[in-house]
């Protein structure tokens, strides 16, 4: 197994109706910040979860609130 690059960090969650939370992160040392404000952040997240919705033609869909995003398949979780 290959040794995790630096910065990374990954939590996974079980919740009590079995749902699987997952978190992975990255934190990059020494270089700028990728979107310049956290409001531009959140357009590029929202951007990119549309995207997979559309690309998936319908099949996994997303739903955003204050803690995340949760991605269900046809509307249903696991």
């Amino acid at each position: 197994m290959r040794p995790l690059p630096a910065g990374w960090r990954s939590v996974e969650r079980r919740g009590p109706d079995g749902a699987v939370d997952t978190e992975q992160r990255a934190t990059p040392a020494g270089l700028l910040p990728l979107v310049p404000s956290e409001a531009e952040a959140s357009r590029l997240g929202a951007r990119y979860w549309r995207t997979v919705t559309r690309m998936s033609v319908g099949l996994a869909r997303c739903r955003g609130d204050g803690d995340g995003v949760a991605l269900r398949v046809l509307g249903r979780g696991p």
